[in-house]
Parts: structure tokens; sequence; C-alpha cells
């Protein structure tokens, strides 16, 4: 995910970050390159997400994508997950 890749993405995070209390996942499972625009258009999405009572989580498996998080102190702010079952099933739990 890089900085054209991220231009194109904002608009769509700002319809889904939108409504009251969004829940969103965003899957980086087919992302093999992350640099400081996805961790800025993830950082973004979060905050508008949490501003209107929401919440985003990632599906991301990939070791760099994932040390690049953990090395900006981020894994701890992005609750992940490896599988998209994995993240709609606690989506679901948690809207219980």
């Amino acid at each position: 995910m890089d900085i054209v890749a991220a231009a194109e993405i904002i608009p769509v995070l700002d319809t889904v970050t939108e409504p009251a209390a969004p829940s969103v996942i965003v899957s980086l499972l087919d992302v093999d390159f992350f640099d400081c625009s996805g961790l800025r258009l993830l950082c973004r999405a979060r905050r508008r997400a949490e501003e209107r009572g929401g919440r985003l989580v990632l599906v991301c498996t990939h070791p760099l994508t994932l040390r690049i998080l953990q090395i900006v102190h981020l894994i701890a702010v992005f609750p992940d997950y490896e599988t998209l079952d994995e993240a709609l099933d606690r989506r679901e739990a948690s809207a219980c």
C-alpha cells in the first residue's frame, strides 16, 4: 500500500467510517508492500471510526506489515486477526 493506492482507498474508508458506530474490517491479506502512506490511511480511518463510536480492525498475516506496525507501536492499537472469518466472528460476538 503506497501513496497511489492510499489515495484510491481514502474515499472508500471515508464512506464506511461515516455512519454512527461503524464496525470496519480492513483486510491486508493481499498487501505485500506497506509504507507510511498505508499507516497514515489506517490511523485516519481508525480515528474516524472511533470518533463515531465504532472501531476498525485489521486482517493481516504478512510478517513485514506486522513488523512495521510493531516498530511504530501500532500493533496494540489495531486489533488484528489472521482470517476474515475470525474478524467477523469477533465483530458479531462484540455486538451481542
